[in-house]
């Protein structure tokens, strides 16, 4: 949808992102980690439901085999999974939401201008990801609430829900643009 449409509007990505977090919560309910979410495994029914899809390197949060390898796509992983810092938890589902609201937002993700190892040493030295200059003040705090660099204070998918910027658009929104774009 972004290479056919372009930049998403922050009222649609906030419609997106919470259906997102709604399958996050049921994953992570189930010990199951996506460790790959972006853009390209978001899908999209025409009627505007958002599905989850490429659960290749997903894993149980007690599979400890897997749990701890370096996996996911460069620009959206999180920096506990570069530096394989300990045990891999849900927490780095949720900063890779943080860069899909940036992808969603910008057609990017962050540092999608460097290489991909450079983009990774960038991830764990910087505090957070660069955050686009035009968006609301509420976007601005659940981005930093994602991109908290410590995973074990990392906010969840539940509190994630509940957010002031999830809840700042009509719903009603979400079904005109779906009309304009047909």
């Amino acid at each position: 949808m972004i290479k056919k449409f372009g930049k998403f509007p922050e009222s649609l990505v906030a419609v997106y992102v919470q259906q997102v977090l709604l399958g996050l919560d049921y994953l992570h309910s189930q010990g199951v980690i996506h460790r790959d979410i972006k853009g390209g495994n978001i899908l999209t029914t025409k009627d505007g439901i958002v599905k989850l899809a490429d659960f290749g390197v997903a894993t149980k949060l007690n599979d400890s085999d897997k749990s701890n390898s370096v996996v996911g796509t460069p620009y959206w992983m999180a920096p506990e999974v570069i530096e394989m810092s300990g045990q891999v938890t849900s927490a780095c589902d949720i900063w890779s939401l943080g860069c899909t609201v940036i992808e969603l937002l910008t057609t990017n993700p962050p540092y999608s201008n460097l290489h991909p190892c450079s983009a990774m040493i960038k991830i764990v030295q910087e505090a957070m990801p660069p955050l686009p200059e035009s968006i609301s003040d509420e976007l601005k705090d659940f981005l930093v609430k994602c991109f908290e660099k410590d995973p074990y204070k990392r906010i969840d998918a539940k509190r994630l829900l509940e957010h002031p910027w999830l809840h700042k658009f009509d719903k009603s929104l979400f079904q005109r643009i779906l009309m304009l774009a047909e």
